[in-house]
């Protein structure tokens, strides 16, 4: 069973980030979905028996089910799943950085964190979508290894919140909408 957290924000925290959002009025927004799946790690540190995978993104933080470590390897039956909205340039396609953080816990009530590693969902993105392999080095020198998968979002209360002009201007986004479709909120 995956879990979903979402951080209580303060509301001076919240402020700051959407007086931040304004520099993006120029971009297009663009509602990305990541999949990583096959995930396993290697190399791992650690003496505690079971540890879990944690993906973090501002207020959210999903969760695997808890893994046994066997001889520094640990492999994750269940993907973790994250949506977020990135912001491209109309004029080089770039996507903005937008950093996330895994990391390896051990699976207790205090959690504490084995590994970690900060990066740029945004250097995985495959327009319109794609899967590609990942190899990353943690904190403590294991190796998180899977498949990521993105797509860009096709329906839904998504579409509506960008102009008709960002609309239209993310390949594929109006592609599978119909009028009778009900949009998700």
């Amino acid at each position: 069973m995956r879990r979903v957290f979402n951080k209580n924000l303060s509301k001076a925290s919240r402020g700051v980030s959407q007086v931040s959002n304004f520099g993006h009025a120029s971009y297009i927004p663009c509602k990305v979905r990541f999949d990583f799946s096959n995930v396993r790690i290697e190399k791992l540190r650690t003496r505690a028996a079971n540890v879990v995978l944690v993906w973090e993104r501002r207020d959210k933080t999903i969760a695997t089910e808890q893994q046994v470590v066997r001889s520094g390897n640990v492999s994750f039956s269940d993907g973790l799943h994250l949506e977020c909205t990135l912001f491209k340039d109309p004029n080089s396609n770039v996507f903005q950085q937008k950093q996330a953080k895994f990391a390896v816990r051990v699976f207790s009530k205090e959690g504490k964190t084995i590994a970690k590693i900060h990066f740029n969902v945004a250097e995985y993105i495959l327009v319109p979508s794609g899967s590609q392999d990942i190899k990353l080095s943690l904190s403590d020198g294991s190796i998180l290894k899977g498949l990521v998968t993105t797509t860009l979002a096709r329906s839904g209360r998504s579409v509506w919140l960008c102009s008709a002009y960002s609309a239209f201007s993310c390949p594929g986004f109006l592609d599978s909408y119909s009028p009778h479709e009900e949009d998700v909120l």
